[in-house]
């Protein structure tokens, strides 16, 4: 995990444990699947990524709550291409996602309560591809890099989902958003960059607490 990882991680730790001082509210862990927006990703094994995050609302007594999450995806993937002195393409894509915005949820009376919601997202993106193969005989195997490459952007994200609610405070829901965002990552040995779509489509089970 890099540095900007593990920081977001602790302040967001240091946030929660003074939170239900301040305000109502609830915070969930999500675990899913992220479908990225990134075409060049269709062909490798790392297009559809595992999802664990953080949702956290907080309600002001206002009509919409304050919608904090942090999501981590990741996967890795090999592909092999031709029969006779295949190559070998091995991609590893990581993602980290803040997402901050509003929600509005429905029929707060019921234990069934939907909502949507949105707001900006920050998304940084980790790309990392290799390809290896052997050039026709022995001892000339060989290992290039071809991506290997971070960055971040800022976009939108969106999203709608359910949560069922019970009386001693633990809830379940299901949540799907989709965001967007656009990174600029520098090939090996390329002089420019190129444009990523950080972001994708989100599917992801929640549980956590209402305070």
């Amino acid at each position: 995990m890099r540095i900007e990882k593990r920081i977001c991680v602790i302040i967001i730790m240091l946030c929660l444990a003074g939170l239900p001082a301040l305000a109502a509210g609830d915070v969930h862990l999500l675990l899913g699947q992220k479908g990225s927006n990134e075409s060049r990703f269709d062909d490798t094994e790392a297009k559809d990524q595992a999802v664990v995050g953080l949702m956290l609302n907080l309600d002001f007594e206002k009509p919409v709550v304050l919608a904090v999450d942090l999501l981590f995806a990741s996967e890795d993937g090999t592909r092999v291409v031709g029969v006779a002195d295949p190559l070998v393409f091995f991609t590893d894509v990581q993602s980290m996602e803040l997402d901050l915005g509003v929600r509005k949820p429905f029929r707060s009376d019921s234990r069934f309560q939907p909502y949507f919601g949105g707001g900006i997202a920050w998304i940084q993106l980790d790309a990392r591809q290799t390809v290896s193969g052997n050039l026709g005989g022995p001892g000339l195997d060989f290992t290039d890099t071809i991506l290997d490459d971070s960055d971040s952007a800022f976009g939108f994200w969106a999203g709608v989902g359910i949560m069922a609610r019970w009386d001693s405070g633990f809830s379940l829901g299901v949540d799907l958003r989709y965001s967007s965002a656009e990174a600029r990552l520098t090939p090996v040995g390329e002089p420019g960059t190129i444009d990523f779509e950080a972001g994708g489509s989100h599917l992801g089970m929640t549980a956590g607490y209402v305070w």
